[in-house]
C-alpha cells in the first residue's frame, strides 16, 4: 500500500515540476532574446552616430574667409590626417591663438558664410586662428565622430601645430556644442611643465611641448555636464526604448569605442581650469536638457565668479546663438577679450 502511494505522489510531483521547467525554460529563453535585441539596438544606434559620413562644407564658403594659409597635421598618434586653415593676426601685436573647435559632425566653418565675420573679428583684434576639421570631420581623415571623447587628442595636435607654426603659445580654445566638451577634455589630458621633464614628456608624447598652463583661456558655446548629454541629443526619439535603454547605454557604448576611461563628467574639469572662460547658449535650448547646461554653468560660477562671463541668446535654439544675434555675439567676445587680454598697441595694424 505504502509503495504504491509512494509512486503516485512522485508521479503527481513529476506533473508539477514538468510545467515549472517549461516555463522557466521559456522564460530564460525571452530573456537571452530581448537582452539579445537590445544589445543590437543600442550597438546599431550608436554605430550609426559615430559612423556617419562627413558633411563637406561648399567651395563658396572656403571663398568667402579673410586670407587663409590651408595647413595639415597628424592627429595625436599620427594616424589621420586633420586639415584646417591658418589666419594670421592683422596687428602687429600678439594677444594670443585661438583654436576654434566645431560641433560633432560639423566642420570648421561651423556658421557657413558667416563664420567668415567671426574670423576675421578675431585677426582683426590681434589674434591668430587655426581653424580645422576634427577627425571624420570636412576634409579630414577619420571614420568615426565620438562626440569630444576621441576628438580631444585633435585639439592638442592642434596646440602644438599651431605652436609649431607661430612660435607662440597662448591659447584660447574655442569649442562649439560638443567641441566644449573635446576642448575640456584636451586641457585636462594636458601636463603640467612643472610636474613633468620637458624630454621625456616629448618622446611620450609625439613630440609635444604644450602643457596646462599654456591654455589661457576658453570659450566655450554651450557646454554641457558630459559628453553623453549631446550623445542623447542625436538619439531618435521614437520608441519607449529609444528614449529610455539606448539613451542610456549607447553613450557608454561611443566612450568605449573611442577608448576614453575616464570620467565623463565634465563639472570638475572646469572647476579646476582657472583661467577666464567665457560661456555663452541659447535659452531655451531645444536639443539638450536645461538642467545639463545650467550645472556646469552654476559650478563654475560658484567656484570662479570673478573669471567667468556669461552671455544668453533669449531665442529658443541650439548653439546657434551666433547665427540669431551676430551682433551682439561679437560684441561680447570682444569685450571678454579686451578685459582678460587687452590689446596694448591698438593703433598698430599689419599691411
Amino acid at each position: 500500500m505504502n509503495k504504491n502511494y509512494n509512486v503516485d505522489s512522485l508521479y503527481r510531483n513529476e506533473k508539477k515540476i514538468k510545467p515549472l521547467v517549461v516555463f522557466t525554460v521559456i522564460l530564460l529563453i525571452i530573456i537571452i532574446f530581448s537582452v539579445i535585441f537590445l544589445f543590437s539596438k543600442v550597438y546599431r544606434v550608436a554605430n550609426t552616430l559615430t559612423n556617419r559620413a562627413p558633411e563637406p562644407f561648399a567651395d563658396v564658403v572656403e571663398n568667402a574667409m579673410p586670407t587663409y594659409t590651408s595647413t595639415s597635421f597628424f592627429s595625436l598618434d599620427k594616424s589621420l590626417m586633420l586639415e584646417g586653415w591658418f589666419f594670421k593676426r592683422n596687428t602687429s601685436a600678439f594677444r594670443g591663438n585661438i583654436i576654434f573647435v566645431h560641433n560633432n559632425r560639423d566642420n570648421r566653418v561651423q556658421f557657413g558664410l558667416e563664420t567668415s565675420e567671426l574670423f576675421s573679428t578675431f585677426i582683426n583684434e590681434g589674434f591668430n586662428v587655426l581653424a580645422f576639421d576634427l577627425r571624420n570631420s570636412g576634409r579630414s581623415d577619420g571614420e568615426m565622430s565620438t562626440y569630444g571623447y576621441a576628438e580631444y587628442k585633435d585639439v592638442i595636435s592642434a596646440m602644438q601645430h599651431m605652436y609649431n607654426f607661430t612660435g607662440e603659445k597662448e591659447f584660447i580654445i574655442y569649442g562649439v556644442g560638443s567641441g566644449t566638451s573635446a576642448t575640456l577634455i584636451a586641457w585636462n589630458e594636458l601636463e603640467t611643465s612643472s610636474k613633468v621633464d620637458a624630454d621625456s614628456y616629448k618622446i611620450e608624447n609625439t613630440d609635444l611641448a604644450v602643457f596646462k598652463e599654456d591654455v589661457i583661456g576658453m570659450i566655450l558655446d554651450t557646454p554641457v555636464s558630459t559628453p553623453d548629454d549631446y550623445i542623447r541629443a542625436d538619439i531618435p526619439n521614437n520608441t519607449f526604448l529609444d528614449r529610455t535603454i539606448v539613451s542610456k547605454f549607447a553613450p557608454a557604448t561611443i566612450k568605449a569605442t573611442a577608448g576614453y576611461t575616464d570620467d565623463s563628467n565634465l563639472i570638475p574639469l572646469i572647476s579646476q581650469f582657472n583661467q577666464p572662460v567665457l560661456i555663452t547658449r541659447n535659452i531655451p535650448n531645444t536639443r539638450i536638457e536645461s538642467e545639463s547646461i545650467d550645472t556646469i554653468i552654476d559650478e563654475r560660477l560658484r567656484l570662479h565668479p570673478g573669471t567667468t562671463t556669461v552671455f544668453e541668446t533669449a531665442e529658443a535654439g541650439h548653439i546657434d546663438g551666433y547665427l540669431l544675434e551676430q551682433e551682439n555675439y561679437l560684441r561680447q567676445l570682444t569685450k571678454f577679450l579686451d578685459i582678460w587680454f587687452p590689446n596694448l598697441y591698438p593703433e598698430e595694424t599689419l599691411e
